[in-house]
């Protein structure tokens, strides 16, 4: 029997579904684990990427005997970035809370009185908010110094999952428009964003359309999850 395998990541809990090819349905939900939730509130994505995996492998061995798993699909419902050493350690969350907060706050203040927020905006297609990438990089630039020396990236926890399955570094361009670092008009990270930020290109995702971003599973976790070699991956 060949199944989709649907994996939600919720706010509380991981849904995990199987689906058989007659549509029948098996669904197993596991509420966060304490290890989870440390992980998540930090965004410690490599010991996020790690757990995942794990469960992935199990729900897949309680399949019953010979089934195929032929597709794999991700709903990724949290939030924010976080910014890696080359390593891929997290160095800071960029989610920011508490007295963070007003920082960021200020920083959109101060760009939206010099106009460069309205120029963003224009070229992202969103109105920006506290919550943004590009406010958060602003943080730790001018706030944390030291470990804005160390990264070599930002990522979220879907970008991450994606690379761990695909073996490619991409993100969507309605996703890439919501970081305040991507212009929709020239399909591009805008130049003016990365130059505020004082970021690079190559500490970015590639950037592509929903229908070039990769569905291949790689080799190697194809076997360590027990997958057809043809598996395809999507969210």
């Amino acid at each position: 029997m060949k199944y989709t395998l649907e994996i939600r990541i919720a706010q509380d809990q991981i849904i995990a579904s199987a689906i058989d090819e007659n549509g029948n349905r098996r669904d197993v939900s596991h509420p966060y684990s304490k290890n989870w939730l440390v992980a998540m509130a930090n965004l410690d994505l490599q010991a996020l990427g790690t757990m995942f995996i794990h469960g992935l492998e199990q729900f897949r061995e309680q399949l019953p005997p010979r089934s195929q798993v032929q597709l794999i699909q991700l709903h990724d419902n949290t939030d924010g970035w976080a910014f890696l050493n080359q390593n891929d350690v997290t160095l800071a969350s960029g989610v920011l809370s508490g007295a963070q907060l007003p920082i960021a706050q200020g920083y959109l203040r101060a760009l939206r009185l010099n106009g460069i927020a309205g120029q963003l905006e224009a070229k992202a297609g969103v109105t920006f908010t506290e919550n943004l990438p590009l406010l958060a990089v602003l943080w730790l630039k001018n706030e944390q110094p030291h470990l804005f020396e160390q990264m070599a990236r930002i990522c979220s926890l879907q970008e991450y999952l994606h690379q761990i399955l695909t073996g490619k570094d991409q993100i969507t361009t309605h996703l890439a428009a919501r970081t305040g670092l991507y212009d929709l008009n020239h399909a591009t990270w805008d130049p003016q964003a990365l130059a505020l930020v004082n970021l690079s290109v190559d500490q970015l995702p590639q950037v592509v359309t929903a229908d070039k971003f990769a569905s291949q599973i790689v080799p190697e976790m194809v076997e360590k999850l027990g997958l057809l070699k043809d598996t395809q991956i999507r969210w």
